[in-house]
Order: structure tokens, then sequence, then C-alpha cells
């Protein structure tokens, strides 16, 4: 009965596959620019990770590039299906919430002041008068337009547009300016379906990121999720309780 050393037939089986993997043909790679709504350097950051070793992915004036393998690039199409899209353009109403004290125990109507004037012989004269605001004006509401992925600004309820009178080419135009105390809020949306996102903040644009993810969401800043198309009050913002209702809907 005849021995068999297995150890020489392991070797020679082990280096037969290493040969035929050295002299493989590398896996099939194609090289693909990507444009893309969103930034290309925000997008960069979802893509990376798809990429297996040996494919690039880099980025040039606004445009991804990469070569990778067809599967990789099938994964890439499934990602920007899912996180990039067209920024959508939405209508934002809103409008100080109604209350009883504010109706019942107000001592008298608020009102503005409006100046006009005019030159005549070397003089001017100006004239002043007090213009009564209605309930109607006083709780009036107001829209903006808003860019998603941008930074809006809603004006506070306690904000108003003081007439300053301008003297020009002899006469006095008034011009209406915004005098803002802290009470509005700067604002940002991002939309899944019929829900929509906001992020509220006192601060600056800068410190406001659209992102449906809480992890995003900067010190003193809110976040908001409601659906469309209704009416729901603006949350607290660095403990001052806000008197505002927001209502949400696509613009045509």
């Amino acid at each position: 009965m005849k021995t068999v050393h297995l150890l020489p037939i392991l070797i020679s089986a082990l280096l037969y596959l290493l040969c035929i993997d050295a002299n493989a043909a590398p896996p099939p790679s194609r090289l693909q620019v990507y444009e893309t709504y969103a930034p290309a350097k925000i997008v960069h950051n979802y893509l990376s990770p798809l990429l297996k070793s040996g494919e690039t992915l880099s980025v040039f004036r606004g445009k991804i590039i990469v070569n990778a393998s067809a599967h990789t690039h099938s994964n890439i199409l499934e990602m920007l299906n899912r996180v990039d899209h067209r920024a959508q353009k939405f209508l934002i109403h809103y409008r100080p919430i109604k209350t009883a004290n504010k109706l019942h125990n107000a001592e008298q109507p608020p009102s503005v002041v409006r100046f006009s004037g005019s030159s005549t012989n070397g003089k001017i004269t100006i004239r002043k008068r007090n213009h009564h605001i209605d309930e109607k004006v006083t709780y009036k509401e107001e829209q903006i337009t808003l860019l998603e992925g941008k930074t809006g600004y809603l004006r506070g309820t306690t904000e108003k547009y003081k007439n300053t009178p301008v003297f020009a080419n002899g006469f006095f135009a008034n011009q209406p300016t915004l005098e803002k105390n802290g009470s509005g809020h700067y604002i940002s949306i991002s939309v899944i379906g019929g829900m929509a996102t906001l992020q509220f903040s006192k601060k600056s644009p800068k410190t406001i990121r659209s992102s449906t993810s809480s992890q995003a969401t900067q010190p003193g800043t809110k976040e908001l999720t409601t659906p469309l198309s209704t009416w729901v009050p603006i949350p607290s913002v660095n403990g001052k309780p806000s008197s505002q209702e927001i209502h949400i809907q696509r613009a045509p």
C-alpha cells in the first residue's frame, strides 16, 4: 500500500490558484461624470462609502467624476435618486396668533406715525399725523417665498415698518424701514412627501442647516415637523415663546 503525501499536493494546488488570480483580468470599470442638484462636495460624502478597492471619485468644477465598476455605478445612481433632487420652492404663510387678552385688554389701538413735507421759498414744512391700525392690519397674514435648502426670515409680530422721512429733490418722501427687535425667526425647510421639516433660529442664517437629521440641529435651533397646508404654532426658541403660527405650501 502506497503512502500518499498530501503536503506537496496542497502546495501545488495553492500555487495554481495564485497563478490564476495573478493573471486574472481586472474587474471592468468605466469613467462617468455626474451632475447633481446639491453641491458636489456634499453629495461626495454620500457616494464615497460605495466605492470598492481600486475605484476612484473626485470633484471638479461642481461635477463628480467616478471611475468604478458597472455595479458601483448602479449603486451610485440608486443613492443619487434617494438623496439628490431639484430644490423645491415653497410659500410660507405666517401670522400672529389671536388671543382674547390682546384684543380686549388693549387700552388704545396701535398707531403708526407718517411724515410728509415740502420746501417752498427756502423753508421746509413737515407735517406729522398719527394713523390708527385696525385689527385686520395688526393680525394680517404675511408670506415669504423660500427655496428648499436656503434660509429666509419671518418678521416678528412686534417688528414694524417705520416711515422714515427722506429729503430729496426739494421734497420729503416716506421710506418704509423695518425695525428689527429680535422677535423674528430665521427659517430653513426640507420636504419629504407631504411632511415639512422646519428649523427655526434667532441667530444669523449661517447657523441653520437644512437637514432632516436631528444631529444636524445646532444649539439654539428648534426643529418642527408638520404636514403641508396646516397652521401650526412656531416653537419656542431660546426660552422665548413665539406668538406666531405658520403654514407651508408648495409654490405654484
